[in-house]
């Protein structure tokens, strides 16, 4: 997949099929379908597991319903779409839905990486400073921060459509910026966790 994803790459492109056979387009298909519905189901099944659980932290659940549904949005706008043009080799659905899905995929994987980090993040406090996370960590606090994990997110894929007026789908300096932030946040949470494991073995 291209970084650079604009909107002229929306319109359909017949080549882009060229050389590869009917079983090799099939097997193409039968993958994404797979991996889209597979995406798809599991979420699902998880908003059912999160729903009737109740032996479990109300700002943990928040963060997980939020991890969870990103993963769903991605499945459901970012994948199932990708049934179509994986099968004929065009984009059937405009270019207005090209940036939709593309502004969509982007910050659903984005808010989700960054969930698992903020769930990690959580877990340390909780373990490591119990009175703390008790005082400061509420429901509400935990909304705000999904809150600002979202908004943060559609403003870094949606900025560039609107200053340059084309949409860079997947830049480097976005998966840069991943790849600091997740740095940051496992760093700070290995120690405590190296720790932890020796005191149990």
């Amino acid at each position: 997949m291209n970084l650079t994803f604009n909107v002229s790459q929306c319109k359909g492109n017949t080549t882009n099929d060229v050389g590869y056979t009917t079983v090799e387009i099939a097997i193409r298909s039968a993958v994404v379908l797979l991996v889209s519905v597979t995406i798809i189901l599991s979420n699902l099944l998880n908003f059912v597991i999160l729903w009737t659980i109740k032996n479990i932290s109300p700002v943990t659940k928040v963060f997980l319903i939020n991890l969870t549904t990103a993963d769903f949005c991605t499945g459901l706008i970012g994948c199932l779409p990708a049934i179509a043009p994986a099968i004929n080799g065009t984009w059937p659905y405009g270019a207005i839905w090209c940036q939709i899905s593309a502004i969509v995929h982007g910050s659903c994987s984005t808010v989700s990486i960054w969930s698992v980090g903020v769930i990690g993040v959580e877990r340390y406090i909780a373990t490591s400073y119990p009175v703390f996370y008790k005082n400061k960590m509420t429901q509400k606090r935990s909304l705000g921060i999904v809150c600002l994990l979202w908004t943060s997110c559609l403003i870094l894929f949606v900025a560039p459509t609107i200053i340059k007026g084309w949409l860079l789908f997947t830049s480097m300096w976005m998966a840069n910026s991943n790849c600091f932030v997740n740095v940051i946040i496992y760093s700070a949470i290995y120690p405590s966790f190296r720790f932890r494991l020796k005191t149990i073995l």
